[in-house]
This record gives C-alpha cells, structure tokens and sequence, in this order.
C-alpha cells in the first residue's frame, strides 16, 4: 500500500514484488489514475510483476467513481483478466489529521458497480451501515464483493449484515481470518 503515497507508484510495487517473491502472496497494485502514465504502470505491472489485481483508492487520490478515466481503468482490468478492489478508506478517520481523503458516497459506489456489471468488484474496508446503503440504492450483488473483516463492535458485527444482505448473496462477504 505504499504505493498510494508515491508520485511514481512502479517504484513501490517493484519493492512489493520483490518482498512477496517466492510466496503464496498475490500481488495486488495500487492504481491511481489521476497520474498520466497509470495505463503504462498497469501495463508494465502486468508485464513484470503478474499482478493478480487492482486497489482504487478514489479518496484518498481524490476523484469520484463517475470520472470517465474509470471507463478506461474498467476496459483495461477486462483486458487483463484482473481483480478490481475498491477501497473507501484507508483507516479511522480520526487519524487524518494531516489530511482528510474525501468521502465516498454509496450512492456513487452503487451507480458504479450497477453500470460494470461485467466487472467484479471488491470493496473493502466498507461498514455495516454503508452495506446497508448500497442494499437500499438497489446495488446488484451479481458482481459486488464485501471484505467484512475489518468490522468492529459488538459480539457479532457480522449477523446485522447477514440480515441486509439477501440469503442468496452470502457468498458475496468475505471474512479474513
């Protein structure tokens, strides 16, 4: 996740591939297509690295999922058979004190992923009532992923999802151990 910080994020996933070289690890990019050459680091990633996968940080880099670059980004991803992880945050928001990442909307997460469907997305670090949002803006659960791991609070923070979440979707969250 170094990458996020860098103006020239290749450097930070040359340094991640050559820490997961050799293991189980997938190596996933981060990608920040505000930056002119992202198509040329998604490409030479490929290339070099055999990335398994994408990580947005809208954001955090600042640009909202109706950008038409994301057009582009989706294209590219089909075209290299990626995984596409759209992450909302980074980390408790009371921590940014030195700068605050806007603030994804739900409504602009669901019109994103209801208009790629042929996409499948992985959203983490998502919270049980932004599940819930998306489930009240009709999002199609076809293609959407949800990374529960991080959640907080309470004995059970996971049973409140399984009620939004409609009983033929359960295999759409994912539970890190």
């Amino acid at each position: 996740l170094e990458a996020i910080f860098y103006q020239d994020p290749f450097i930070a996933e040359k340094q991640l591939a050559r820490q997961i070289k050799g293991t189980a690890y997938k190596h996933i990019m981060v990608l920040n297509p505000t930056l002119p050459a992202w198509k040329d680091d998604l490409a030479r990633c490929v290339e070099k690295f055999e990335i398994a996968g994408v990580r947005l940080l809208p954001g955090f880099h600042g640009y909202s999922l109706d950008d038409p670059v994301l057009n582009e980004v989706v294209q590219e991803i089909k075209k290299y058979h990626l995984y596409f992880l759209l992450t909302l945050r980074m980390h408790d928001e009371r921590m940014t004190w030195l700068f605050h990442p806007r603030n994804i909307p739900m409504q602009e997460v669901c019109d994103f992923i209801n208009s790629n469907k042929d996409v499948s997305v992985l959203i983490n670090h998502i919270r049980p009532h932004e599940i819930k949002q998306l489930n009240d803006f009709g999002v199609c659960w076809d293609n959407l992923y949800v990374d529960i791991s991080g959640f907080k609070g309470g004995i059970n923070p996971v049973e409140p999802v399984l009620q939004i979440v409609p009983i033929c979707c359960w295999e759409h969250i994912i539970v890190r151990q």
